[in-house]
């Protein structure tokens, strides 16, 4: 299914401007960490995995934008497998949350939250309006998941998301990972793009950039 959306100039730019830095930087680079980072590294060992967030955009020859509701879906089911599978390999457990428990209002509230907190982050802590004191002093946060947590016997939440133009004139593509500690602080936060063109439709690409961008993840043991 595709459907039209209408495009803005800044939103473009400030796109343009984190692709390119995202995109030929190092991993470390693109992540950024709560001031109180060093204090919960190692106390983690099961993860909540929230149903990854993807937007797939057809780019057309007139440089009208559609959406892409299949390849949607489908990037987003390749990134939850793949999420899950280099966080196993870093001495997790995860625990994914059924579809049916993703739809319900507290779910949907902390997903739509994340979207303006991930916006802001990559234009004030990576783009073209930046805030010195948010890159300094990383802070931020959506809404307290105790119970979430409790309720699913995890330890913290990870959130994905992602988008990718399918473009013959500018292809591009980046991905977010965050983790959240109960209170709902964002404690480590990674954004990666890639300066090639990628199918986040096919494994073998999302498996390359979810690798590229959990890189430096903090392992289950530390």
């Amino acid at each position: 299914m595709k459907q039209y959306i209408s495009t803005h100039t800044s939103a473009g730019a400030i796109g343009l401007f984190l692709f390119l830095f995202i995109s030929t930087g190092c991993a470390s680079m693109a992540e950024r960490h709560h001031p109180d980072y060093a204090n919960y590294k190692g106390t983690f060992r099961t993860l909540l995995i929230l149903p990854p967030q993807f937007q797939i955009m057809d780019e057309m020859a007139d440089q009208k934008i559609l959406y892409n509701g299949d390849l949607s879906r489908t990037a987003g089911e390749l990134s939850l497998e793949a999420v899950v599978d280099h966080l196993t390999g870093k001495d997790y457990r995860t625990r994914v949350l059924p579809p049916e428990t993703a739809a319900a209002d507290e779910i949907q509230q902390i997903t739509a939250l994340f979207a303006t907190v991930n916006r802001s982050i990559q234009l004030h802590t990576y783009g073209s309006q930046p805030f010195p004191f948010q890159k300094q002093s990383f802070e931020y946060a959506v809404g307290n998941i105790e119970n979430l947590l409790r309720k699913n016997n995890a330890d913290a939440m990870v959130l994905v998301t992602g988008k990718e133009t399918l473009s013959s004139f500018y292809p591009r593509v980046w991905i977010s990972v965050a983790l959240i500690e109960p209170k709902g602080e964002i404690v480590w936060y990674c954004v990666q793009g890639a300066n090639e063109i990628l199918q986040l439709g096919d494994i073998k690409d999302m498996a390359m950039l979810v690798k590229k961008t959990l890189q430096n993840f903090p392992s289950g043991t530390q």
